[in-house]
């Protein structure tokens, strides 16, 4: 799913605080965030500069994601809930099936957060 950030201010931080939520709560962004907490407990890094960094990361795998990505993704299962709160929708799935390509892939559970993206809106990334 390539997630972007599109409508009012308001809706624009909002989405890309679930995203950044969404991509900090992934196995890279835990590793990450461990990572730079053993940095600054060993002095490596400053508290300074890991606060920096993860901001970089959420807007380098924002950009990434919407520019790079480009394998289509199929799925089917039972939807136990989903919401659209400012045009960031939440959607909770169990018993998936993915279809990446030709590869299949079975899953318990599926959590996907996206938001609507309209091209040529001005900010629309």
């Amino acid at each position: 799913c390539v997630c972007r950030v599109s409508g009012s201010r308001a809706a624009r931080r909002l989405s890309t605080m679930a995203l950044s939520d969404a991509y900090r709560k992934s196995s890279i962004g835990e590793a990450l965030r461990e990572a730079l907490e053993e940095m600054t407990m060993t002095q490596q890094i400053s508290q300074q500069l890991a606060a920096k960094v993860l901001p970089q990361f959420d807007k380098s795998l924002n950009e990434v994601m919407a520019t790079s990505v480009k394998n289509r993704i199929s799925f089917k299962g039972k939807c136990k809930q989903y919401r659209n709160v400012n045009n960031v929708w939440t959607i909770h799935l169990r018993d998936v099936q993915l279809r990446v390509d030709e590869e299949i892939v079975n899953v318990d559970k599926l959590y996907i957060c996206a938001s609507e993206y309209k091209e040529g809106k001005k900010g629309g990334k």
